[in-house]
C-alpha cells in the first residue's frame, strides 16, 4: 500500500491517476432536495421527479424543530408554525441529500427515534425505509410518513461519520433565525451567525403547545 493511499480518509477513493477524490458529492447548503407529498404519498426529486411511495435511507444528520418555512399560513392567513424533521443522507448516486417531515409525520419518525436511546443509539445507526399511511382531517384525506428501521451497516455508518466530521451538513434555505429547536445530531452543521440566536425547545415553553394546534400534513408533507 503506497503511502497516499494508507493516508486516505474513509470517504475518498484513489484514481487510476493517483488523484485524491471524494466518494460523496455535495455542495455545503445545498443537498439534494427529495420531497414527501402528503396529498399523493409519494417522494419526488425537487417536486418534480417521482420516485415512488418508498424511500429507504440511513441518516447522517438530522434536525427536529419548530419554525415558520416555506410561507405557509393558517386558516387565519397568519404565518403558520409548523414542526419538522430534517433527515440528511447520502443517496443512491452519493449524492448528499435532505429529506423534510413535518407535523403528523414528526410523531412518526419520533416513534422509532425515541426507543433507540435506551440502546444507546440514534437514528444515525438506523437504515430507515420510509413508507405511508393513509389519514383522514378536515380537508380529507392525507398520507402520512411511515417508518421502520432496522440497524445500519457499522462500516457505512463509520464513512458517513468521518464524512460529517470533515464537512458541514445543513441545508441553507431552510435556517432562520426564529427556530426553536427540539434536537440536533451532533453531526449537523449550524452556521455560526445562527448559534448566538439559537433557541431550544426548553428556552421556549409555550412552543410545547404546538402540537395542540392539530396541525397535520394536509395537504403537504414535507413537499417544500
Amino acid at each position: 500500500m503506497s503511502e497516499v493511499q494508507s493516508s486516505l480518509k474513509p470517504y475518498e477513493f484513489l484514481t487510476e491517476d493517483g488523484e485524491v477524490k471524494n466518494k460523496f458529492k455535495y455542495k455545503p447548503g445545498t443537498p439534494k432536495q427529495y420531497r414527501f407529498d402528503g396529498r399523493s404519498g409519494k417522494f419526488n426529486l425537487d417536486g418534480e421527479t417521482d420516485i415512488g411511495k418508498k424511500l429507504t435511507i440511513t441518516p447522517i444528520a438530522f434536525r427536529h424543530f419548530h419554525d415558520h418555512l416555506f410561507g405557509r399560513k393558517d386558516k387565519d392567513g397568519l404565518n403558520r408554525v409548523d414542526e419538522w424533521f430534517e433527515v440528511f443522507f447520502i443517496d443512491a448516486k452519493n449524492c448528499v441529500s435532505s429529506v423534510m417531515f413535518n407535523n403528523t409525520s414528526v410523531g412518526q419518525i419520533k416513534k422509532v427515534a425515541d426507543p433507540l436511546f435506551y440502546d444507546d443509539k440514534t437514528l444515525l445507526d438506523v437504515t430507515l425505509t420510509i413508507t405511508q399511511e393513509e389519514k383522514s382531517g378536515p380537508s380529507g384525506k392525507y398520507f402520512a410518513a411511515k417508518f421502520e428501521a432496522e440497524e445500519a451497516d457499522r462500516e457505512l455508518v463509520a464513512i458517513y461519520r468521518a464524512y460529517c466530521n470533515d464537512f458541514p451538513v445543513f441545508r441553507l434555505d431552510t435556517l432562520t433565525k426564529n427556530a426553536v429547536y427540539v434536537e440536533t445530531s451532533d453531526s449537523y452543521f449550524l452556521p455560526d451567525h445562527l448559534k448566538s440566536v439559537m433557541v431550544s425547545i426548553s428556552d421556549a415553553p409555550e412552543m410545547h403547545q404546538l402540537p395542540a394546534f392539530g396541525y397535520t400534513d394536509e395537504p403537504r408533507d414535507g413537499a417544500e
